[in-house]
């Protein structure tokens, strides 16, 4: 199927009615995002547009199911993100996978962490680690942060949010927190809600504007009609 500018301004004409958690069915204002993107792309319903890379949808899915403070709120936060994916299944979806996991732990687990800080007694290493993360420039680097960080303070481990477990990489260290829900993405916006982060909404904006970014550097086809997005 050829993409068009059409394509891109039906999806964000559905969004305007609102996003649900779960597939739904296929009425507007009761579809997830992915439903949505079939339902523009005139499909059966699904949550599987062939257009959007598989890896690309996990981390959709994860972030559409998360919790909102409303319906509008899901759409308006998934708006960019939606127009962005598509076309992303022409992309290496492991560059996409990695390139996000360092585009969270740069931008995403800083938040976490400065956020932990306020109420913490430990408010000077969460702040220092924080510094940290945003400095990384590679996948490793901040793989290696957290573990880092992880084994200096056991009072941490539980905000480790470990890459290597939560991707499979074989560092299981069984910490029984859930890290493997909808492919680790809990990690980013702190096992599935934010851990007393308030607002959430503002959290997993930034969790989605990660992916926007990540989609913009690799080229996805649907960024061309970001622009449609206000």
């Amino acid at each position: 199927m050829k993409l068009t500018i059409n394509h891109a301004r039906k999806i964000n004409a559905l969004l305007d009615h609102g996003l649900v958690a779960g597939l739904g069915v296929q009425v507007p204002g009761q579809m997830c995002v992915e439903a949505a993107v079939c339902a523009a792309l005139d499909l059966p319903h699904s949550d599987k547009p062939p257009c959007v890379g598989h890896e690309v949808r996990k981390f959709k899915i994860g972030l559409n199911d998360k919790a909102w403070s409303n319906n509008t709120a899901r759409a308006n936060g998934l708006r960019k993100l939606a127009v962005a994916q598509l076309g992303s299944d022409t992309l290496d979806q492991k560059v996409f996978r990695d390139s996000l996991w360092l585009k969270l732990g740069q931008v995403v687990s800083p938040m976490l962490f400065r956020h932990f800080a306020k109420t913490s007694d430990k408010s000077e290493v969460y702040l220092e680690h924080a510094k940290k993360m945003e400095q990384v420039k590679t996948l490793d680097e901040a793989r290696a942060t957290q573990r880092a960080f992880a084994h200096a303070h056991d009072y941490a481990h539980d905000y480790a949010y470990n890459y290597d477990y939560a991707y499979g990489y074989g560092y299981a260290y069984g910490y029984g927190h859930g890290y493997g829900y909808a492919y680790g993405y809990d990690y980013a916006y702190g096992y599935d809600y934010g851990y007393g982060y308030d607002p959430l909404d503002k959290l997993l904006i930034a969790v989605a504007n990660c992916g926007v970014a990540v989609l913009k550097q690799m080229k996805s086809p649907g960024c061309k009609w970001l622009k449609l997005i206000k």
